[in-house]
């Protein structure tokens, strides 16, 4: 017996330790939870941005137009304090157009940093930003967590949904990128945080005042949802009086001076940053483009003078039905891909993958919120309502964007707030078990996901749609132009075959009516002296993404003679396919737009996983003529007529006019071969143990730039100039990713980079050959090449903006030299073309 009662009390001490172990340990966590959470995304987003291999991009774009506002900022504060500071200088044109664009929120972070290190911030500084935005999205995923703690009243559900949203890798890339995005979700989710709490504390109704207008600075389309969420958490609140006067003070004290400053440069009264809304609107309501904003803009002048108000009804009222379709089709583009723009892998994950795991959260988020709307009374207190309520509305309100272009960066910030009722689901799952709420809000959320993800493509079903043709050795596309009822301007000189397919089509063998074009196929933009400038873009781009110019879709041009072409008849032009297999691409049916060459969609890639497709529909028409396509390959015995349009297009170009370059005596120099000599760079990157140059971290450190700078004689007057850059490099230690740059330099100074020039040479320790081929309009610099300028880098050209570190290469480079070919070709930017 004595046994017995000695066991049992044996079991209820070790019951009782392990009761109390567990509650000292849940005590703890509730301490504990939130440093925790706040630290473990920290160390993510540091270690992917300092120790995962990827391209920098902290100031691209938009970021750069940031960092350049803050430094005028901080001169003029610098030059204020010291009683230098001038109306001229806060007038000044162009600062007035960048501080009302950006605002002074998101510019306001580097004049911080810049006063607080003291001194002037630049691309160089890039890890200091990546350090503030990370501890930024770190904090944001501590008050999610909380936030989601606060509804539920379990600590486990906030931990969990501030570790979905730290951790979502939209989230990882957004703390290395210097945009808004980042700023705008710590300022929203204080201000929904505090504004509930704001009854209780004087100091949380100041915060969420100051929050509040600066979000309303940083994010215009976000105001709706600001001033709904304020007139929310005041109704029927005791201190609603305390609420209204702070917030009003504080809007008076930052708002009212803004307006009147920007009154003064801008001649307008501005009450948020001017990110262009009307011209915006314009774009949004563009059937022609389906609601995508083009580069260079086409709605500037027509949105000129107008509100977007009126834009958006004055649209609406012309084409209701056909707006609604494209509204549907824009839910798709907001919510359906994550922000990702530059297909950035992120710990391994391909961005296909993070597409898919992007819907499996956003449906577990929208379970969160069907449950949350089907069963409200298991919500832990009365802020629990409002919090949950106010998070609904900062959701709800991001839908505005659906009046603008959509992506899906815009639809980021909304994702802190579905993280919160990602939570709650399953915290409701968790009480409810499977009972039939949990059932129904599962199947309303598996619903919304299928439509969310296909909208867009039902708004599509009965529309011409593009084709694809796979083109390989033996087979021949061929296309029938008929000229014959075709408006033939006067005075056509030259023409172009023009091709739309996905890659630079080697080895492919063309021909116009029996004629065999022994001719390169290059770029349609090599063949213009705007186009080419276009280009710049998109070798900014394909740096960023780590791909090559040459892999984004765009029209291929090949030139041939005036005598080839029937200008009064049927033209067949037949496209062979290589040794390597090409794709051409076509339409349904045969339409007057055309994928242009001089307007892009730059947002479109963000809303894609793949493909590479930046082309708007070209605003102006091809002529409507009679066109055939066909299909034939060498084991068959006749041609097959295919039902779609492929795209091979003839372009007529009418005189041009060249201006004249004063010469003494007449120059007959069509080719010439530059060596690039050694003693031509800094003394310290000549390496006269492999007759080359020597680049590394250290000379690039010190120098800024290894450059070297050629001559170039008189060549015979020419349209264009084929480059051929050509030498050897190898790597004695490092990543192996080394690069060099090649300008072209006119009269005036007036330089152009050689924009088929690949980010990178991915070299090793043997010698190896590099090539750089380009075609240059020379109206780019003047119509006259005067001379060539060479740079050579340890590191991906496009990085050493952002200074010399561990990425750099120690490599050595020799033997490179320049040829160079005069060439008369079509020149699109000094002509009339027509396309048929």
């Amino acid at each position: 017996m004595s046994l017995v009662t000695s066991r049992q009390t044996e079991f209820a001490t070790t019951y009782l330790r392990s009761i109390w172990q567990s509650q000292r340990s849940s005590k703890v966590f509730k301490h504990l939870w939130l440093p925790i959470l706040f630290c473990t995304i920290l160390v993510a987003n540091l270690t992917y941005h300092f120790f995962y291999q990827q391209v920098k991009a902290t100031f691209s774009y938009d970021g750069y137009d940031y960092l350049f506002t803050g430094i005028q900022i901080t001169n003029y504060i610098r030059a204020a304090i010291h009683g230098h500071l001038t109306w001229s200088m806060l007038s000044n044109p162009q600062f007035a157009v960048n501080i009302t664009r950006d605002g002074p929120v998101i510019p306001g972070i580097s004049v911080i940093l810049s006063f607080l290190l003291g001194r002037q911030l630049a691309e160089t500084d890039w890890s200091i930003f990546v350090i503030i935005f990370s501890v930024m999205q770190s904090i944001s995923a501590c008050l999610i967590g909380e936030i989601c703690r606060r509804i539920t009243g379990a600590t486990w559900a906030g931990l969990i949904s501030g570790i979905l949203f730290g951790l979502y890798p939209t989230s990882l890339i957004a703390s290395g990128l210097y945009r808004s995005e980042a700023v705008a979700i710590l300022l929203e989710l204080s201000f929904v945080l505090c504004l509930v709490l704001a009854t209780d504390s004087l100091a949380l109704s100041i915060v969420s005042s100051i929050t509040a207008i600066l979000l309303w600075m940083s994010k215009p389309a976000l105001i709706p949802s600001i001033v709904v969420s304020i007139a929310v958490a005041v109704w029927k609140s005791p201190k609603y009086m305390r609420i209204l006067l702070i917030f009003t003070t504080i809007f008076a004290l930052i708002i009212i001076p803004w307006a009147n400053y920007t009154r003064v440069i801008y001649g307008e009264y501005l009450i948020t940053a001017a990110r262009y809304p009307n011209s915006n609107a314009a774009a949004g309501c563009d059937l022609t483009t389906d609601g995508w904003y083009l580069c260079p803009s086409t709605t500037w002048q027509e949105a000129r003078g107008r509100s977007p108000s009126s834009i958006i009804i004055g649209q609406w009222q012309k084409f209701p039905l056909p707006l609604f379709t494209l509204t549907m089709a824009k839910i798709t583009r907001l919510f359906a891909y994550p922000w990702n723009a530059l297909r950035e892998t992120v710990f391994g994950v391909t961005p296909r993958i993070q597409q898919y795991y992007h819907l499996f959260v956003l449906g577990l988020c929208l379970f969160g919120i069907y449950a949350y709307l089907l069963g409200k009374k298991k919500l832990h207190d009365s802020q629990s309502y409002k919090l949950a309520t106010l998070s609904l509305v900062m959701i709800i309100f991001h839908f505005t964007y659906l009046l603008f272009p959509c992506v899906g960066r815009y639809g980021y910030t909304a994702m802190p707030f579905l993280f919160t009722f990602a939570g709650y689901g399953l915290f409701y799952v968790k009480e409810h078990k499977l009972q039939n709420k949990v059932l129904v809000a599962g199947i309303l959320a598996l619903l919304s996901i299928v439509f969310i993800s296909k909208v867009e493509a039902l708004t599509k079903i009965g529309k011409p749609f593009e084709t694809s043709h796979i083109i390989e050795a033996g087979v021949t596309l061929e296309k029938h132009i008929d000229l014959g009822t075709a408006k033939i301007p006067p005075g056509v000189q030259k023409a172009l075959i023009l091709i739309d397919c996905a890659n630079q089509l080697p080895y492919t063998i063309v021909t116009i009516n029996g004629h065999y074009v022994n001719e390169p196929v290059w770029l349609i933009n090599h063949f213009g002296s705007e186009e080419y400038r276009m280009l710049r873009g998109f070798r900014e781009l394909a740096a960023l993404m780590n791909m090559s110019i040459l892999d984004y879709r765009q029209w291929r041009a090949v030139a041939v003679p005036i005598d080839w072409v029937n200008l009064h008849g049927n033209n067949i032009i037949d496209i062979t396919g290589g040794d390597t297999p090409g794709i051409v691409f076509g339409d349904s049916t045969e339409t007057q737009h055309m994928p242009s060459f001089k307007y892009v969609i730059g947002d479109y890639l963000n809303n894609r996983m793949d493909g590479l497709e930046r082309r708007a529909p070209d605003p102006n028409l091809t002529e409507p003529i009679i066109q055939r396509s066909l299909i034939k390959s060498a084991i068959t015995e006749s041609p097959k007529v295919l039902p779609d349009a492929v795209r091979i297009k003839l372009a007529l170009i009418s005189p041009e006019q060249y201006p004249e370059i004063p010469t003494k005596t007449l120059i007959t120099l069509n080719h010439c071969t530059l060596k690039v000599s050694p003693s031509g760079f800094h003394l310290f990157a000549q390496d006269k143990s492999c007759s080359g140059m020597h680049v590394s971290r250290y000379l690039l450190k010190y120098l800024g730039g290894i450059f070297a700078t050629i001559n170039v004689p008189a060549l015979t007057r020419s349209s264009h100039i084929e480059f051929l850059v050509s030498g050897e490099c190898r790597i004695l230690h490092g990543p192996g990713k080394i690069a060099i740059s090649a300008a072209a330099i006119g009269p005036k100074n007036k330089e152009e980079f050689l924009e088929l020039t690949p980010a990178y040479i991915k070299s090793g320790p043997n010698w190896q050959r590099f090539e750089i081929t380009d075609l240059l309009p020379l109206g780019v610099i003047g119509n006259q090449l005067k001379q060539i300028r060479i740079g050579l880098w340890p590191l991906p050209w496009l990085d050493a903006q952002y200074g010399a570190d561990r990425t750099c290469s120690e490599a050595q480079f020799r033997n490179i030299q320049v040829e160079l070919h005069t060439r008369q070709l079509p020149d699109l930017s000094r002509s009339r073309v027509s396309f048929y």
